[in-house]
Parts: structure tokens; C-alpha cells; sequence
């Protein structure tokens, strides 16, 4: 059987904290610029971190972050303008520890938390 993907949320318009399915919210945007990317280890397997954000036009401030893994797609996505952000889990332990070890490398590096 295949682990379940989800993304928790806290958007405003879902409540404080609701489910949105993987492959309705796992796309990027085709408008989304490429900001930055990294690259971090975890048991001997390289994994790229990228960084995407997206500005509507009309709009000086970032309307959307996204941040996809190598291997999973988007993990983490953020509207700082209505605090709506989500981020991906799963029901498979090997998953969620990419993904929390994903959410380290963000937090650990500038150039990657900057955005």
C-alpha cells in the first residue's frame, strides 16, 4: 500500500487547521520564479531543496513561497499577506522524516528561511 500524502493548513479560508489533498496543492504555479536551491544529505542520498515565489502583478511583496524537495514536490507553501501557509505529511515514518529532516535544512540555512 502506498503512504498517504496530505498537507495541514491554516488557512483562513479552511479554518485554523484543516487537510487539503496532495495532488490538488502539490503543483507550482507556472508564473513561480526559481529563488534559490540547496542541497543537503540524509543516509548517504543527496536531496535538493528549491525555492520558488511567486508575485501576482500590481503587487510589490511576495504573494506566495514555495519549497519543494527533490523527491516530493512542494512541502511547504506560505501567503504571508493572509498567513495561509501548509506543509506536507504523511502517514509513513520514513517520509515524515525527510520531511522534518527537509524543514531543519530550511531553518538552518539564510539563504533558504530568508524567503
Amino acid at each position: 500500500m502506498s503512504p498517504h500524502l496530505y498537507y495541514y493548513s491554516n488557512s483562513p479560508a479552511a479554518g485554523p487547521l484543516d487537510t487539503l489533498n496532495y495532488r490538488r496543492f502539490n503543483v507550482l504555479h507556472p508564473s513561480a520564479t526559481l529563488q534559490t536551491r540547496d542541497t543537503f544529505l540524509l543516509d548517504y542520498v543527496e536531496h535538493e531543496i528549491k525555492v520558488y515565489s511567486l508575485n501576482f502583478p500590481g503587487t510589490l511583496s511576495i504573494n506566495v513561497t514555495y519549497y519543494l524537495l527533490d523527491s516530493l514536490g512542494v512541502i511547504y507553501f506560505k501567503e504571508p499577506a493572509s498567513n495561509a501557509c501548509g506543509f506536507l505529511h504523511s502517514d509513513n515514518d520514513s517520509i515524515n522524516r525527510l520531511i522534518s529532516r527537509t524543514f531543519a535544512e530550511i531553518l538552518s540555512e539564510d539563504k533558504l528561511r530568508k524567503f
